[in-house]
């Protein structure tokens, strides 16, 4: 075994998804979740915050923590050390986010959000993401279909009610994109899109090869 595989061995990482764990039903960390992470970091753990959302929303959540953490966002396309300095980032070819949009627009029930880098645009708006918006601070923009941002696209995902239909179009972007993208639900209503590579394991090895080398 290497000195590297030697040290990362022994990192102590604590790492946890923020939406049906660490998050209560009210998308805020309670008082008693607080305290645990803080006892965590008194006792040398490193911990990391690994999810789904773009890094500016988890930055405000780290904030009400209070301690320093890894932040892996954006379902690792995003990786962030504990003073906000990117270490890790993997984009969507821009060439396929266009059409990404044309596959999912033909349903205009269909909520299209995009995050690219600090910057999270929709298509359209609801009750609900306002809600979401204006608890978190993370404000949205509303971007033309005809012309979608294309450039440092972290992810795209899809929402709507019907889980069976989000399926049909999860099957079409995988037979139109193959390998290219990395489709997957975080939950039954959200269909979300990465780059091919992107995954949390991926973004944890980066976090524990940093750590191991400092």
């Amino acid at each position: 075994m290497t000195q590297d595989a030697n040290a990362i061995e022994q990192i102590s990482i604590v790492a946890s998804d923020l939406d049906g764990t660490l998050l209560a039903p009210d998308h805020q960390l309670s008082e008693y979740t607080k305290q645990t992470l803080k006892k965590l970091h008194e006792q040398g753990y490193t911990f990391i915050f690994a999810t789904g959302r773009n890094h500016i929303d988890v930055a405000y959540i780290r904030e009400t923590a209070g301690i320093p953490a890894y932040m892996i966002t954006s379902n690792g396309a995003r990786v962030h050390d504990q003073q906000d300095k990117l270490m890790h980032s993997e984009n969507v070819e821009p060439s396929l986010v266009q059409g990404i949009v044309d596959v999912i627009r033909k349903d205009p029930q269909i909520m299209i959000h995009i995050y690219q880098d600090d910057l999270w645009w929709v298509n359209q708006t609801d009750d609900k993401i306002l809600s979401f918006s204006e608890r978190s601070g993370f404000k949205f923009q509303l971007f033309n279909q005809d012309n979608a941002p294309s450039t440092d696209i972290a992810k795209l995902f899809f929402t709507h009610e019907s889980h069976e239909h989000l399926v049909t179009f999860e099957e079409e972007l995988n037979e139109k994109f193959g390998d290219q993208l990395n489709v997957a639900f975080s939950t039954p209503w959200c269909l979300e899109v990465m780059a091919g590579s992107v995954s949390k394991g991926h973004a944890l090895e980066v976090v524990a090869e940093s750590l191991a080398r400092n």
